[in-house]
């Protein structure tokens, strides 16, 4: 990100954000805020929901736009939810997230 910005490299970095590392929520895992983390050298940074296609549709189309018109490189974070598990063998998952954790959020898919 930072020879990116240094450069005004025509990159869009994308983050999905989807809740979980392999078996830990990421809140355990990752300090501090990840918008925070690009905004630091300088990017434009975004957060968008990243179940819904058109929200993220339109904030990569004007992150692109910006970005080809010369603007330098741009961070988006589609935030999602995983709802299978990590792996073929993580059938299982309710030694690391809740049943109720994956019913609150199935409306969303």
């Amino acid at each position: 990100m930072n020879l990116a910005q240094l450069w005004k490299l025509p990159v869009i970095y994308v983050c999905e954000n989807n809740l979980y590392n392999e078996y830990t929520h990421f809140s355990e895992t990752t300090a501090g805020d990840i918008l925070s983390r690009a905004t630091a050298f300088g990017l434009p940074a975004e957060s968008v929901d990243g179940q819904d296609v058109r929200a993220v549709h339109a904030t990569a189309q004007r992150l692109v736009d910006r970005s080809r018109e010369g603007g330098g490189p741009a961070f988006l974070m589609c935030n999602t939810y995983r709802y299978t598990g990590h792996h073929v063998g993580d059938i299982s998952r309710e030694y690391y997230r809740s049943k109720q954790e994956e019913q609150n959020l199935e409306g969303r898919a």
